[in-house]
């Protein structure tokens, strides 16, 4: 392990540095803790937000991350980098490949919008109302023609995944701010498109990463953490199913795998939040 005391030495006596990881003869070290004791003792998403933020996270901290990589992890064959991954994979490009293909198909309509929405709630006031910061928010983005990030979606007239993490980070959280805001930026779209907009999985997302203290610049990454699950998965069955160099046409799949099923918890089912506020991206 270095000696502390080299942190205090001027950073010109270094080629560079860095605080996040080290290693030695016998052992890794993130964030000065031994992987080794990590192991079995920390959960993965505790240990992302030991080695993002710098410190051990509170209990609810973790709890609401890993919600948030579960939220994320796929949205079916179709989207977007499912189908690039699945295409690259049926060129046998090769699996890492075709999993840089997945994530290089992200862009401001899917997959990383996270960051965006984290650092329009960073400029909201100290306290509710948010009505009138919001209405001024999305006026100033439209007349320039941009979406606000996390609010609508394309197939879902509300985004049940965003109504959970709404859920367990009103009950981890309740003095957090950001999802009045969110809620704020939903209803201003709302009111210029005459009807309800629905907040999607990356505006919920982006909330619970506000109330947890994560820097924005990290929000998108979360996104693409849970999301590289989901690609992996459509690349291992497209080497097992997929005929090579086939053209894959997302209007001709066909699901076949098992019916849906509810998650139960001690034996029964699990409570869903009351939060359905109005609830383009996936």
């Amino acid at each position: 392990m270095p000696d502390p005391a080299d942190a205090r030495r001027p950073f010109e006596a270094a080629a560079w540095a860095s605080a996040l990881t080290d290693a030695d003869a016998e052992r890794v070290y993130l964030r000065g803790r031994p992987v080794d004791e990590l192991i079995g003792r920390r959960s993965f998403a505790a240990t992302i937000l030991l080695l993002w933020l710098g410190h051990e996270p509170e209990d609810r901290a973790a709890r609401i991350f890993e919600a948030c990589l579960v939220a994320a992890i796929d949205h079916g064959a179709r989207a977007p980098s499912a189908i690039a991954a699945r295409t690259a994979t049926a060129s046998r490009s090769g699996s890492i490949s075709a999993l840089a293909a997945g994530i290089l198909s992200f862009g401001h309509l899917h997959g990383t919008v996270v960051t965006g929405l984290m650092e329009i709630l960073a400029g909201r006031p100290a306290i509710p109302p948010f009505d009138a910061w919001a209405e001024a928010e999305v006026a100033s983005r439209r007349a320039v023609g941009q979406r606000v990030p996390g609010i609508g979606h394309r197939s879902h007239e509300f985004d049940r995944r965003a109504e959970r993490l709404f859920g367990l980070l009103a009950e981890a959280y309740p003095d957090a701010g950001a999802p009045a805001a969110v809620q704020a930026l939903a209803r201003a779209v709302g009111a210029r498109a005459s009807r309800p907009i629905p907040i999607n999985v990356d505006g919920a997302i982006a909330a619970c990463l506000d109330a947890i203290g994560l820097p924005p610049v990290l929000g998108d990454f979360t996104f693409v953490v849970a999301r590289t699950a989901g690609l992996a998965a459509h690349i291992a069955e497209e080497l097992e199913r997929g005929q090579p160099m086939r053209t894959i046409d997302p209007s001709r799949l066909v699901y076949d795998g098992p019916a849906p099923t509810r998650v139960t918890v001690d034996g029964g089912p699990r409570r869903r939040s009351s939060i359905r506020g109005p609830s383009i991206d996936e």
